[in-house]
């Protein structure tokens, strides 16, 4: 008996060891669900602290009534028939408003108004020729363009200009408000008592004291502590920026630990299977067109695209480690073919098929070349994933149920976003360009949004663009909202490809009689008309205010300059209605050729004229980096500069600096409240971008403090 118990007693022993190995490994073992769903809470955290940081501002915005309907939904609003520039004059005020004043209407402006109008032409001749006596160019004065009505113009069907009318032989153009900063940027001292007398003059004839009615200024993240400005530096050598790098770290690190801790991906290929369908909502989140994360925190579609294709990526890579994992131990144990006979392993293979189809397909060489292409593999693509996915494994399906519904929240979006609309198509040869006037729709967006646009078909039999018109186009809207110069919301679309290009030749469809195509312009020539759905508005500005702040830089190149023109609208019509703090504009257009100016001179003579004896001084700089044969002969009106070259930019901000500190004294403006900052806004080429971005960046400190902070955003043209 005793033998047979020891016996007993050494084979129990091996037993009870082995089974207390087997607890102790099931303690220890890591269930792959739970931690991914542990990461993914972690990651709704730095989200929810990011959110938290833009809380004040969207708060600060929303304070103001017109925030509540601008920016969401397109609309039409009823809106006044005339254009609220009172300070205008005889011609000028002809320009804005097809009513001409009266005798009786001029008294009530200002001492400058009633002053005769043979010393008020004598005046505009002498100033205009000192202006434009050193100027590089031989101008002479010749009947100009018809002021396009996209900005701040009457109706097509008014004809407020004779054949032999000059839009510069008027009395605005004897107002010294607009000081040319640029001629000495650096000398904020030397002008400041110019530019203080000249709005305190002009302001105290114009407006009453409105100091109610301005808006409230809520300063950026960035503004508020500005030593970490230095995360919006970019990184060298590449296109992204050193706070977007480290974001970027700390994603990658994050899901690493997930797929690497305790696991080995060559014998464990279920954790990264996981670590893939966890991030599945994140890669959507940040793809969709509208969502809630976008409005809470001010960032459009657009800014956030950027880290869609970063998660992206690390979702195609772990469904490929999951994948290859399971095919390497299937063909080591010789069951690869056995196993593709179980439905759910087959509908994995196909959502790895998909997956992969989305990767290749969505590569920068192809979006850029063929974007259609693109985007309908991308459509068919996450079709496809969804498929596999939801008969490749039951545990998964609520990060698909969560996927599907932002999705459908988006489309749903989508849907109330979108007008069908009669669409009015100019042609604009100088620019080579068309501008698009939607006139059912005049209201619901802000300066800086855009809008995407289908072209259905022709209105009442005429010509339309086909099936290729119906893709969907993202174009920067020119105009401000609720202008009521009856044009509506108004595109310029460059002709730079193949659906823009058909677009032009529909445009040019309709020519004006009796002129050549050299002379033949959006006001003289009937328009094409289509049936078009447009779709937004989309991205802008965010939660800022542009007109909250003290001082704005607007830089566009070419076709971005229809974002600068929208914000300065915004500007001159809050400056008028007296709700704006800033005190000094800039805008500053970067084109090919000097030519292109000429179609776009009365928008800006305009916009000069609109800003003229009130407290805002604007310039505006025009700059050509290519020389043509033929130099134009072209009237400037005062405000306004011509130069050859690219803009210096650091000059040009340090200029737009030293004239807003030049309104105010001690850091408090003349009418009470302090600086409250500089915001640059830039549309154009990724090129531009960075140039103002490292002109913003490479301002000193105490002079950035000094105005209250430098705030910057980026249109950057691109997919």
């Amino acid at each position: 008996m005793p033998s047979v118990y020891a016996a007993t007693s050494q084979a129990a022993a091996p037993a009870a060891s082995h089974a207390t190995t087997v607890s102790a490994s099931a303690s220890t073992a890591v269930s792959p669900a739970n931690l991914l769903f542990n990461v993914d809470i972690f990651f709704l955290c730095l989200l929810a602290v990011a959110l938290l940081l833009a809380l004040p501002r969207l708060v600060i915005r929303y304070t103001h009534r017109s925030q509540w309907t601008d920016g969401l939904f397109l609309r039409h609003a009823q809106l006044p028939s005339s254009i609220p520039f009172p300070s205008a004059l005889s011609r000028a005020n002809t320009l804005v408003n097809p009513e001409p004043l009266s005798r009786e209407k001029s008294l009530g402006h200002s001492k400058s108004i009633s002053r005769s109008k043979s010393n008020a032409h004598a005046r505009t001749h002498s100033r205009t020729h000192s202006r434009t006596h050193n100027r590089t160019f031989s101008r002479q004065r010749i009947p100009p363009v018809a002021p396009t009505p996209a900005y701040l113009m009457p109706a097509l069907d008014s004809a407020p200009f004779g054949p032999e009318t000059n839009i510069y032989d008027n009395d605005y153009a004897t107002s010294d408000t607009h000081v040319d900063l640029a001629r000495n940027g650096s000398s904020a001292s030397s002008q400041a008592h110019l530019l203080r007398s000249n709005t305190a003059a002009t302001v105290s004839s114009t407006h009453p004291s409105r100091r109610h009615s301005l808006p409230t200024h809520m300063p950026g993240f960035f503004s508020m502590i500005p030593s970490l400005s230095i995360l919006l530096r970019p990184v060298p050598t590449f296109s992204i920026s050193i706070g977007h790098a480290f974001l970027y770290a700390v994603y990658t690190a994050t899901l690493l630990y997930a797929g690497l801790y305790k696991s080995n991906p060559f014998t464990d290929p279920v954790r990264a299977g996981w670590v893939a369908v966890s991030q599945l909502p994140v890669v959507i989140a940040f793809a969709v067109k509208n969502s809630i994360l976008g409005a809470i925190g001010g960032w459009g579609y657009e800014m956030l695209n950027h880290f869609h294709q970063f998660a992206g990526r690390f979702f195609v890579l772990a469904v490929n480690a999951h994948a290859l994992g399971y095919v390497y131990s299937w063909t080591a144990e010789g069951s690869f073919f056995s196993h593709l006979k179980s439905p759910a392993m087959l509908a994995g293979f196909v959502a790895l098929l998909f997956t992969d189809v989305l990767f290749v397909f969505s590569l920068r060489l192809v979006r850029d070349r063929a974007y259609a292409f693109f985007k309908a593999t991308h459509i068919l693509g996450v079709a496809g994933l969804f498929a596999g996915m939801y008969v490749h494994t039951a545990p998964t399906r609520p990060y698909l149920y969560l996927g599907a519904a932002l999705l459908l929240f988006s489309l749903l979006m989508r849907i109330l976003k979108s007008r069908v609309a009669t669409a009015h198509l100019y042609a604009l040869p100088a620019l080579n360009a068309t501008r698009i006037e939607v006139r059912d729709v005049n209201a619901g967006w802000r300066a800086g949004m855009h809008v995407r646009v289908r072209v259905l078909g022709g209105v009442a039999g005429g010509a339309g663009m086909g099936v290729r018109g119906w893709e969907s186009h993202p174009f920067t809207i020119a105009s401000a909202s609720k202008n009521p110069n009856g044009t509506g919301l108004v595109l310029i679309v460059k002709a730079a490809g193949d659906w823009t290009n058909r677009l032009y030749e529909l445009a040019r469809g309709a020519p004006a009689a009796g002129l050549s195509e050299k002379h033949v312009d959006a006001e003289r020539q009937g328009p094409a008309s289509v049936k078009m759905v447009v779709e937004g508005p989309y991205g802008g500005p965010g939660h800022a205010v542009l007109s909250s702040f003290s001082g704005v830089m607007l830089v566009a190149g070419g076709s971005g300059l229809t974002f600068a023109l929208a914000a300065a609208e915004e500007l001159v019509h809050a400056v008028r209605a007296g709700k704006s703090r800033v005190r000094c504009a800039r805008l500053v257009w970067s084109v090919p050729d000097a030519s292109h100016l000429a179609p776009m001179l009365p928008a800006f003579a305009a916009l000069l004229a609109g800003a003229t004896h009130t407290r805002t001084a604007l310039h505006i700089d025009v700059f050509y980096t290519r020389a043509s044969a033929e130099s134009p002969a072209l009237t400037l009106p005062p405000g306004m500069t011509l130069a050859p070259g690219r803009p210096p930019l650091p000059k040009l901000l340090g200029g737009t600096l030293d004239g807003t500190c030049a309104l105010f004294r001690g850091g408090r403006e003349r009418a009470g409240g302090a600086l409250s900052g500089v915001f640059v806004g830039v549309c154009g080429p990724q090129s531009l971008g960075d140039e103002v971005g490292r002109a913003v960046m490479s301002l000193e400190k105490d002079r950035r403090e000094r105005v209250g902070g430098v705030e910057l955003h980026q249109e950057i043209f691109g997919w």
